[in-house]
């Protein structure tokens, strides 16, 4: 069983802090929007990881008994790689930051800003930002195919200056009813569906899934 303790290291991740506001969040022009129709919401400040949790710092979870394993089939990979983990273990190591995983508003703003763009990028979808992400792929074996340096798709940073919000692993969201979905990214890291990079796009279940982690932290 594991442990709930909480190791109170939030001040040791580089973190982005999100102003209290009012912000338009939802989708306005891409299509299967019924799930996130254009609104506005006001949210109370909150702090945001600025990078992807790694396996390294997910491991120091694991020794901490407060993270479940990674699978062993997986193989090694860098301790600079992003973790790709199920809903399950995102939501103890965000427990044992000090932290949750963003509601699906907080995560849209960190993405979005006070813009109204479509993509972490800009309002279009241009198949040159795809193209300079996948090259920074870097091949591996981690249950998903890849497995990415955190700060490696410049072309995902968010308005807030929060690092690869589209492109690299899908992150985890969680809605007011619960239901936790996958953000920002597609189910293949060479997809050229726009649809499937949109910041917007709340449609992927994140049920039996991988993904990255990103934490927040509700702040005053």
């Amino acid at each position: 069983m594991l442990s709930c303790r909480v190791a109170g290291n939030w001040s040791s991740h580089d973190t982005v802090r999100v102003p209290e506001g009012e912000y338009v969040v939802g989708c306005h022009d891409v299509v299967y929007c019924d799930r996130n129709p254009r609104r506005t919401v006001r949210v109370s400040a909150f702090e945001i990881d600025r990078f992807e949790a790694t396996v390294e710092a997910y491991q120091r979870c694991v020794r901490d008994d407060a993270c479940s394993r990674l699978s062993a089939t997986r193989k090694e990979t860098p301790v600079s790689s992003v973790a790709a983990l199920t809903a399950s273990q995102a939501a103890e190591y965000c427990r044992w930051r000090g932290g949750r995983i963003p509601s699906t508003s907080e995560w849209e703003i960190a993405a979005r800003g006070h813009t109204e763009r479509t993509y972490a990028w800009g309002s279009s979808f241009d198949d040159y930002q795809h193209v300079a992400a996948a090259k920074l792929i870097v091949e591996g074996d981690v249950g998903v195919g890849y497995y990415f340096v955190p700060g490696s798709t410049p072309s995902g940073d968010s308005a807030f200056g929060v690092s690869d919000m589209s492109g690299t692993l899908a992150e985890f969201s969680k809605a007011p009813d619960g239901r936790v979905s996958l953000r920002g990214a597609p189910k293949s890291a060479l997809s050229t569906e726009p649809l499937e990079y949109a910041i917007t796009y709340a449609g992927r279940s994140a049920f039996g899934a991988l993904g990255a982690a990103r934490c927040v932290r509700s702040t005053l």
